[in-house]
Parts: structure tokens; sequence; C-alpha cells
């Protein structure tokens, strides 16, 4: 395994990417497994900001120290739903004083609202260390979960004229909006036979308001899409205003 312990600047306008395996749990991690062994961490990460400085340990080791309660949201979420899994990109903005100034899922194929904010909630708990040469530093931590079952994939395009036919719902949870809709908003969501959608996830380039994500996922559940046979299909598709 190769060490990650080299420094990544965040020098002003500056953008670096790095790649990297975390480092092994701790002792009694591998003593007794979690529960979540499909769970994986990250094999890549990238670092990005204006100001200050952070190493890779510093950024995986929080995360480390609470992987028992990330994989907790991903068996909680898997138990009812066995086939759920894929990736959870999170992005922080760590202060001066170490702690998330603000914390968002920018990315995810996981396709569950309660596995996503569980894990973000962790998140904007932890606590890093103090960047160095600057009064922030912001990156991009992601999170990879295996299903325990497999799904057939969908592109986009098979289900975008269904969010065509349900534009009236995101509409209606726009209204509940305080700030505005992300430019970019994504949805990730599973269809079972019939065409009945069992899970949807949401990701976008800014912090997404509780209300709309709630509102949006729970008109999901009622929409009937394309029959997958007898199978169950996944699809991830952007959402245009």
């Amino acid at each position: 395994m190769r060490n990650p312990g080299r420094l990544v600047a965040v020098a002003a306008l500056a953008w670096v990417a790095c790649a990297h395996q975390a480092p092994p749990p701790p002792a009694k991690a591998e003593a007794t497994p979690p529960p979540a062994e499909r769970a994986e961490r990250p094999d890549d990460m990238a670092i990005e900001g204006t100001l200050g400085t952070l190493s890779e340990d510093e950024i995986a080791g929080p995360f480390q120290r609470r992987w028992d309660e990330i994989t907790r949201c991903y068996e909680d979420a898997t138990a009812h739903l066995a086939y759920l899994g894929g990736r959870i990109e999170l992005k922080l903005r760590v202060a001066q004083t170490g702690e998330p100034k603000s914390a968002y899922v920018v990315g995810s194929t996981f396709g569950n609202w309660d596995a996503e904010r569980c894990v973000l909630s962790i998140a904007r708990g932890l606590r890093f260390s103090r960047p160095r040469g600057g009064p922030e530093a912001e990156f991009t931590y992601p999170i990879e979960f295996r299903g325990k079952h497999a799904v057939t994939t969908w592109e986009g395009g098979r289900v975008e004229p269904s969010l065509v036919r349900h534009k009236r719902d995101l509409d209606l949870c726009k209204a509940k909006l305080v700030t505005g809709l992300p430019p970019s908003l994504t949805l990730t969501l599973y269809v079972a036979p019939g065409g009945k959608v069992t899970s949807t996830g949401l990701a976008a380039d800014a912090p997404l308001e509780d209300a709309f994500g709630a509102c949006l996922v729970q008109k999901t559940r009622l929409w009937r899409l394309e029959d997958p046979l007898g199978k169950i299909a996944k699809a991830t598709v952007g959402v245009a205003e």
C-alpha cells in the first residue's frame, strides 16, 4: 500500500489532484472488521482551495476515526434495500479552527437520500487540523460502497422523459427553496419491476436545502418509470431548470 503521507499544497488559484489509498484501519478494526465490509475507503482525492494546506493523512484521519459510523449509514440503508451501492462524494471547506465551514454531497451514485444525509451529518461533525499557510482549505472526499446485489444500469437519457412528465413535482419542491436551486443537480434512481421508484439520492454543486431534497425524494417515490422486467435498474440523470 502506498504511503499517503505527502503534503498537498493548496495555493491561490491553484488546483491539485492526487490519488491514494487511505491508511489501514486501526488494529481493533482489523481484528473485528466492521459489518459493512463492502464499504471501501476512497482510492482518490481531489484537493483545491485558495490559501491553506492539509496533508492527505490530515484529511483521511478524521474520516477513519468515524468509519464505523459511516459504514452504519450503509448498513441501515441496505437493511431493506440490499442492492444499494455506489459512490458518495463529499466536498468540504475547512475553516482556520479545523471545523468544516461547509460540507455537502457534490456527487453521488449511491441513490439513497437517507444514507447520503447520514454520511454528510458525520462529515459536518469532523474536526481537522488547522490549515497551514492560510485560513481555509477545500477538498473533495469520495467514499465507495459496493452493493450486495447486482443491478442493471440505465443511461440517464432513459429516464429523462419521466423528469419532463413530472416537472410539476420539481416546481412544487422548488417553491420550498430559500436560496434557489444549485446550477447542477443530479438524481440517482432505483427502479423496481413495474417501474416503481424504490430509492432516490441527490447531489449538487452547492449545499442543497433539506426541505427541497426531502420533498423531491418523496415525490419520486410516486413516479412510475419504464418497467425493468423483473430486474432492479439504476440511473443517474441531471435535472435542468
